[in-house]
């Protein structure tokens, strides 16, 4: 009768006899996880047959360049992708040897990314009073999973959805924020938005006013004059956000140049703010004679002030 041989290969007892023949491993079963995500770690399982003719090695071969000898491992993947995992089993008797293999596959994917706010716009870029203002945002989110998006304008909620419309009745400074979520976290951004009055649409294109005309040496405004500077007061009333910078003048014939010019313009101010223009929304001053022309020249058309629109925020600035 042959002597028992006990075997310790990678952590299993495995009994030999002298002298049977060889008989074959064979893998039973292979398991692990279907999926990971990077960095995670998964168990991987393998079986052979008990009977098998001792020694039994394996080796697992995970697709990535790395490989582990035991029935039982642990692996990880730095690198997404699709790998196919590899269990062969094998073991000899003299010069006879066997092997086995089975596999299985696994997916491997980036984990889910929390969504960030790349940007909040707004068209129209200038809000007013009436304009129906539309919200949106640029936001880098994983396609994977919904985002949740939430809204609100001055920590109050609006909206739920991905882009809202807001019709401000009022002037002012509003704080429009943007929540947006998903499993993996949250981000949040808010944009100040500056409501300023309805204007209709002449005043997005006014670039000129009327000029007012002078007789010689003289600072008084004439019935013709006092009505084309009567048609800069309507549309002065009716665009609240233009200011006027009057800027009055002098023909070469003229005496007095810095005093006449200064009061032409002066007057032109006064005209303004009688028929109700607040005076913070006009400035003037005398330019002097007019430079460059000669005395021969009609000198009447220099004789004038000129009222030039401005945004009030230009002219505050400039003030």
């Amino acid at each position: 009768m042959q002597p028992l041989l006990l075997l310790f290969i990678a952590g299993f007892v495995f009994i030999a006899t002298g002298c049977a023949s060889l008989k074959p491993v064979q893998v039973v079963e292979v398991s692990g996880p279907d999926s990971l995500l990077t960095n995670e770690e998964g168990t991987f399982t393998a079986s052979v047959t008990p009977e098998a003719t001792q020694p039994v090695s394996g080796v697992w071969d995970f697709g990535d360049g790395t490989r582990a000898d035991t029935l039982v491992a642990q692996h990880s993947y730095s690198v997404a992708g699709l790998y196919e995992v590899t269990f062969t089993a094998s073991n000899r008797k003299g010069d006879d040897t066997a092997s086995d293999s089975r596999s299985l596959e696994v997916v491997v994917e980036e984990p889910i990314r929390a969504p960030s706010i790349v940007s909040i716009d707004h068209d129209p870029m200038k809000v007013d009073t009436r304009s129906n203002a539309t919200f949106s945002a640029r936001v880098d989110e994983d396609a994977r999973e919904v985002t949740g998006y939430s809204w609100s304008i001055d920590a109050d909620p609006v909206s739920s959805e991905k882009t809202f419309s807001h019709t401000f009745p009022n002037t002012g400074e509003y704080e429009v924020g943007l929540t947006v979520a998903n499993t993996a976290g949250s981000d949040s951004r808010s944009v100040t938005v500056d409501v300023h009055p309805y204007e209709a649409e002449i005043c997005r294109d006014l670039t000129d006013l009327n000029p007012a005309f002078f007789d010689r040496n003289s600072s008084e405004l004439s019935d013709d004059t006092r009505n084309a500077l009567m048609e800069n007061v309507e549309i002065l009333n009716v665009c609240p956000n233009t200011c006027v910078s009057v800027t009055g003048y002098v023909d070469p014939n003229e005496r007095r140049a810095d005093e006449l010019s200064s009061a032409r313009a002066k007057v032109v101010e006064a005209f303004y703010t009688e028929q109700g223009v607040p005076a913070s929304r006009v400035e003037a001053a005398g330019a002097g004679r007019v430079e460059g022309v000669s005395r021969k020249e009609g000198a009447a058309q220099f004789r004038r002030t000129d009222s030039t629109p401005m945004s009030c925020s230009v002219l505050g600035d400039a003030s």
